[in-house]
C-alpha cells in the first residue's frame, strides 16, 4: 500500500474492489460512502447514491463473539461490541461505537477492505497519509498513531480507495485471499 496523489492513477493489476468515503460537514459525524470510484461512476447512477457507513454483525463460530463488518449495506448503525482501544476512537467517529445491548465482547473489524483503508486514512490529517498506510495498517493488529486528528469532523473531506490485484504476487494477491481477508477468515482485520 502506497499514497497516490489525487490526479495520480496508479494501475498494478485488475481492480478487486473500491469504494469513495467522505465526510458531510463538521456537524455531521457520520461517513457517507459508495462501494465504487464516485470519479468514474456518478453516486446517484449507480445503487441508489451516498449511503452512511453500516455494520453487519457476523458471529464467529458458536460463541457470543462477533466481528463488526464495515459495508455500506450493513443493518446495523453501530459496531458488534465495544470497540478495541487500540483502534476506537482513532478509526471510527463514536458515533459507531456499541449500544446497549450489544454483545460486550470487542472482537474487532473486519469487512471492505476499500472502507478499511479509508477508515486508517481519515485518522490523520492528510500530509501524515503515507505514514499512517505504512506504519499503521496491520491486518489483524492496528497500530495506534499519535496525529489527535478528529476523524469524521472535517467539512468536505474525502476519498477514494481501490484496491488492485498485484500480477507479480498471484499467490498472496488474489480474489480469494482478499475476500477471505475482508470476511474474517484470516481474523478480524483490525484489532
Amino acid at each position: 500500500m502506497f499514497p497516490v496523489a489525487p490526479t495520480e492513477r496508479v494501475s498494478l493489476g485488475h481492480t478487486h474492489s473500491a469504494a469513495t468515503v467522505f465526510t458531510q460537514n463538521p456537524d455531521t459525524p457520520h461517513l457517507l460512502a459508495v462501494p465504487f470510484d464516485a470519479q468514474s461512476t456518478h453516486a446517484y447512477e449507480n445503487n441508489g447514491g451516498w449511503r452512511p457507513l453500516a455494520f453487519r454483525h457476523v458471529r464467529i463460530g458458536n460463541t457470543q463473539r462477533a466481528y463488526s463488518a464495515v459495508t455500506t449495506y450493513g443493518d446495523r448503525q453501530h459496531i458488534a461490541a465495544r470497540g478495541s482501544p487500540h483502534w476506537m476512537p482513532q478509526l471510527l467517529p463514536s458515533v459507531y461505537d456499541f449500544q446497549t445491548g450489544s454483545p460486550r465482547i470487542q472482537a474487532g473489524l473486519i469487512g471492505s477492505i476499500p472502507l478499511l483503508i479509508a477508515l486508517a486514512a481519515f485518522s490523520a490529517p492528510p500530509a501524515a497519509l503515507g505514514a499512517v498506510l505504512t506504519r499503521c495498517v496491520r491486518p489483524s493488529a492496528w497500530q495506534p498513531h499519535q496525529y489527535h486528528y478528529p476523524m469524521g469532523h472535517v467539512a468536505e473531506r474525502g476519498m477514494v480507495v481501490t484496491i488492485f490485484l498485484d500480477p507479480t504476487n498471484p499467490q498472496g494477491s488474489n480474489a480469494a485471499v482478499l475476500n477471505g481477508l475482508q470476511n474474517g477468515e484470516y481474523g478480524p482485520f483490525y484489532s
